[in-house]
């Protein structure tokens, strides 16, 4: 058991896989400052802009006339390849500022407060998802029979929906040596670009009670990134250093800020559009809502490549040759020379948006308790977008006017339980759906973490004059 405070943070791995692991710990730290599809900020009766963002539909089917959103954030980090040992994260930031590495089998004595980053042994296939959301200035408002919503954001989203287990540590260097080992195709995408949105919704039927909204989004590509192994491919580890790949064929896309990460910037690289489409419907005390959300790409076509290349005989691989490349980049440079070829076949590419289903039901229980389920679910995989894991999520919730509380349990890709807990206070939104990730004593192998800060009506229900006639504002209270 590691105590509390104090002491150094460790990476238990050996030497030559030290840079990667680096990065990984550094992506973990930095994405707990901006929540998956932060379902505390999108869910409730008052979420306003945030709701739009979920379903466009929303911004008719609010009970708010009116939602400004001055600023939020949120992000969402979960992947099985390491993990810190018994440590929470508020743990791991208090003690991040030593980095050792230590042997993987060293007899290495650690210190009272030391934290381990260590790998996962079990044999599921590797996943990872990382996704980071910034919403500046937005707002949804109602005139007449419409509503309609602007915004921005900027989002950085990776996944890698499915990786063969072999290619987990402990398992790759357990395969013995000289034995084939074929490995399932997998792939994994990664963007940073920015959305300005503009939607609008309409309400139909007497009582006012199906919601009907788009948002088309222009699309400001920064980075991007797409790799795939396909089909199958086979290899057998000779000894230590060398690895014969019997068969291979990759596929490699990216831009100048993936290939060289000391590129990396905000500069714009590529363009494209998107749509988001719901439906809302209210049934006496059950609200039902449906959307489709990121359908579209984004193009890029400055500072980018496209690299394939294929192994049909047999090719040694010298590891150490590999593992000292300290940039994709030299990754790519270090295989042609190996295969004594040009990878390169374009400089530009695509990345699909990675659309989802969104499907939400909130249902009032007595007084001031609700509660919500949500499902979402990508419905688009190629070769060419960033996938990411379905999830369930049910959230019972006291909710007032200036007041929410929300108690979230996340079924996360269908195989481990999240507990949250998130707060509104007036115009503050606060909340994790990870709580152990943050307090708890455990492993620690992802994060999430959400703020919001925003501005609306101090009354709602009732008629409001924001066009040439008022607006009846839909109220759901019981």
């Amino acid at each position: 058991m590691i105590p509390e405070s104090g002491g150094k943070l460790y990476i238990k791995v050996p030497i030559e896989v030290k840079v990667a692991l680096v990065l990984l710990m550094i992506t973990l730290l930095f994405s707990t400052l901006r929540s998956q599809n932060a379902a505390l900020l999108y869910e409730g009766r008052y979420s306003g802009i945030h709701g739009v963002i979920a379903n466009p539909a929303w911004s008719t089917a609010s009970v708010l006339a009116w939602d400004v959103n001055i600023a939020s954030s949120h992000a969402f980090l979960h992947q099985n390849y390491a993990f810190f040992r018994s440590a929470s994260l508020i743990h791991v930031l208090r003690n991040q500022s030593t980095i050792e590495v230590v042997e993987i089998y060293a007899d290495e004595t650690f210190a009272d407060g030391d934290v381990i980053l260590d790998f996962e042994a079990s044999n599921r296939s590797k996943s990872a998802s990382l996704l980071m959301d910034v919403i500046g200035p937005s707002l949804t408002f109602k005139i007449n029979d419409w509503a309609f919503a602007a915004f921005g954001r900027m989002r950085m989203e990776a996944g890698i929906p499915s990786v063969d287990a072999h290619l987990g540590y402990y398992q790759f260097h357990g395969i013995p040596f000289g034995e084939i080992t074929e490995i399932q195709p997998f792939q994994g995408a990664a963007m940073l670009w920015a959305e300005v949105g503009i939607g609008a919704s309409r309400f139909f039927l007497d009582d006012q009670s199906l919601h009907v909204g788009a948002t088309l989004k222009y699309l400001i590509g920064y980075e991007g990134m797409y790799g795939q192994v396909n089909p199958s491919f086979a290899f057998v580890r000779q000894n230590n250093d060398e690895l014969r790949l019997i068969r291979a064929e990759a596929e490699l896309a990216l831009t100048s800020g993936f290939y060289d990460h000391n590129d990396f910037n905000i500069g714009q690289k590529g363009k494209g559009a998107g749509l988001d489409f719901g439906v809302v419907k209210r049934l006496d005390n059950l609200t039902l809502s449906i959307s489709l959300l990121d359908l579209g790409m984004v193009s890029f076509g400055d500072n980018a490549q496209m690299h394939r290349t294929s192994i049909a005989d047999s090719l040694v691989l010298f590891i150490p040759g590999f593992t000292a490349q300290r940039t994709l980049g030299g990754l790519i440079a270090e295989t042609n020379a190996t295969t004594g070829t040009s990878s390169l076949e374009a400089n530009s590419f695509s990345i699909v948006l990675p659309a989802k289903l969104r499907i939400y039901a909130d249902k009032h229980l007595a007084g001031d308790w609700h509660i919500g389920a949500t499902f979402v679910t990508p419905f688009i995989r190629t070769r060419h977008t960033i996938i990411h894991k379905p999830f369930v999520a049910i959230t019972p919730r006291y909710e007032r006017r200036w007041f929410t509380l929300n108690f979230p349990v996340v079924w996360d890709h269908f195989r481990s339980l999240r507990f949250g807990l998130g707060l509104r206070l007036g115009l503050l939104s606060i909340g994790t759906e990870d709580v152990c990730s943050l307090f708890g004593k455990s492993s620690l192998n992802g994060t999430s973490f959400f703020a919001a800060i925003k501005i609306n009506p101090f009354g709602i229900g009732g008629r409001h004059t924001m066009g040439s006639k008022g607006v009846e504002c839909p109220v759901i209270d019981p």
